[in-house]
């Protein structure tokens, strides 16, 4: 059994949130869900002012910003940057 999770959003996301199409709506909950069944999925992004650590995992064109604090009971995942932009990879084995 996986020890439950808490997701709480900053003002900004919730904010950028209004602005999504329904399409988008739908990535940012799959994103959300992903991210409470394995929190360390997304990739390493960079370290905020406090030198947390900040994570990002992207969809389509929704990509999450989110950072993690282990509790002994709950663990909180703080979403705290959402960003919409076309993600087109310039992979040579994907032309």
């Amino acid at each position: 059994m996986t020890k439950p999770t808490d997701i709480f959003v900053t003002a900004q996301v919730a904010q950028a949130l209004g602005r999504l199409s329904l399409a988008q709506h739908g990535q940012f909950n799959r994103l959300v869900e992903a991210i409470r069944m394995a929190p360390q999925a997304g990739q390493v992004y960079a370290r905020d002012g406090q030198d947390r650590l900040l994570r990002i995992i992207s969809a389509a064109d929704v990509h999450l910003v989110y950072t993690i604090t282990y509790r002994v009971a709950r663990d909180h995942i703080f979403l705290v940057d959402l960003v919409v932009a076309e993600w087109s990879p310039n992979h040579v084995d994907m032309s």
